[in-house]
């Protein structure tokens, strides 16, 4: 594995509690951490999303919301929108899984742990917050199987 190949921190989470446990591990980061986040919330798709917003308040590094084939920085966290679930690709680039029917309803956050494990070499972390169903359980113990660190059911 080449040395320049980034650190990823795939997070995931639910509700409230969920908000509330992201803001604090992001608050907990340094804005030098030599790290990739990414970040996935259960929340409404009937509702105008303003998370980018909400974890920019106490993140120190920068929110985005990722565009389709970016590349990602070190040093940022990105979120998906509600009906476009966040993955990984090759490397450091990302796409969006669009889900306008909800196929993927209570599964996004093992779609980001699965892709993860899939393109993040053995440089990644998972980690499940809050959240009341066992989405991000499969997606943990892919990156397990994948030489990844892995944290579930952690409340903060």
């Amino acid at each position: 594995m080449p040395t320049d190949t980034p650190w990823f921190l795939a997070i995931g989470a639910s509700g409230q509690d969920g908000l509330n446990d992201i803001r604090a591990v992001l608050t907990g980061l340094p804005p030098t951490l030599p790290v990739i986040v990414l970040v996935v919330l259960h929340r409404p798709w009937d509702m105008v999303s303003r998370l980018r917003h909400i974890l920019a308040e106490t993140s120190s590094m920068p929110v985005v919301e990722a565009e389709p084939g970016q590349k990602f920085a070190v040093g940022t966290v990105y979120i998906g929108l509600p009906e476009q679930h966040l993955t990984l690709v090759e490397h450091s680039f990302g796409i969006l899984v669009g889900d306008p029917h909800r196929r993927h309803r209570n599964r996004t956050v093992d779609l980001l742990f699965d892709s993860v494990a899939r393109f993040g070499g053995n440089r990644m972390i998972g980690v499940v917050l809050s959240g009341q169903l066992d989405d991000g359980s499969r997606g943990l113990a892919a990156i397990n199987r994948a030489g990844g660190a892995c944290d579930g059911g952690a409340t903060l």
